[in-house]
Formats: C-alpha cells, sequence, structure tokens
C-alpha cells in the first residue's frame, strides 16, 4: 500500500506556486474589482 502524500506532493507544489504567482500580480484585488457591481448596470437574477 502506497501512501498519499506522495501521490499527492507534486500537486499541492503545483498549485501553491499558482498561488503564489497570481498573488504577485495581484490578480485576487482584480478578481474583487470585476465582482462590484458596476454603476447603472441592472440587478443580476439567479
Amino acid at each position: 500500500m502506497s501512501s498519499a502524500a506522495a501521490a499527492n506532493a507534486v500537486p499541492v507544489a503545483e498549485y501553491t506556486l499558482a498561488m503564489i504567482l497570481l498573488a504577485g500580480k495581484d490578480i485576487f484585488a482584480a478578481r474583487d474589482r470585476l465582482r462590484l457591481p458596476r454603476l447603472g448596470a441592472r440587478p443580476r437574477h439567479r
């Protein structure tokens, strides 16, 4: 039987690196700005 830690090590490292790079580009602030309602926009229905 093998350990799940070994199987998950590479994907976790890739995800961690991707989040570090995105944070460096300030992508999370851009995402939040895009989520703000625009002036004069119609309300969205779900």
